[in-house]
């Protein structure tokens, strides 16, 4: 994709970026290579040097308003297969969560919301690298959404809830 400054990007790590440059600079090597020139949206201190020949990796475009729309009618139906060995659950979860796919992200967030009214229910204690990984993709999740649909990130759940009721 070829981006040019001033536009949105998602970053697979950082979530929603503006490009703010595009620069030739010798940071990994001795060559000099270009840059996107990032600042994150909801971090405007930090800065980010995406290498030009590798933003196809690392960058994509922001999610639109009807493909939330769509990903959030298909809540309901996904989720993943819950996975009982802890270790294996977390290594599956950090995977995914890279993936940045807002599908998988939001099988997530349903699956470990469903778990962890279970594990509730039955008073036993919701495991804590299950809650990081829900709260980081909730993340995520509602940085975009946020964004894009020109709402508070906080809001977003509600936004969800909402328009889940309604279908």
């Amino acid at each position: 994709m070829a981006w040019k400054v001033n536009d949105t990007v998602a970053h697979t790590r950082d979530g929603v970026c503006r490009v703010v440059g595009i620069e030739d600079l010798t940071l990994a090597s001795d060559e000099p290579c270009s840059y996107f020139i990032l600042r994150p949206v909801y971090e405007p201190g930090s800065k980010l040097y995406v290498p030009v020949d590798r933003a196809d990796e690392l960058l994509r475009d922001l999610i639109t308003r009807e493909e939330i729309g769509e990903l959030i009618d298909m809540m309901p139906e996904i989720g993943f297969d819950w996975i009982s060995d802890e270790k294996s659950r977390q290594r599956a979860l950090q995977q995914d969560i890279r993936s940045g796919s807002h599908e998988v992200l939001l099988g997530i967030i349903t699956t470990l919301y469903r778990k962890r009214e279970e594990i509730g229910s039955s008073g036993r204690k919701f495991h804590s690298s299950d809650e990081h990984f829900l709260n980081e993709a909730e993340k995520q999740i509602n940085r975009e959404f946020g964004y894009v649909l020109g709402i508070d990130p906080g809001k977003v759940p509600d936004y969800i809830i909402a328009r889940v009721k309604k279908a």
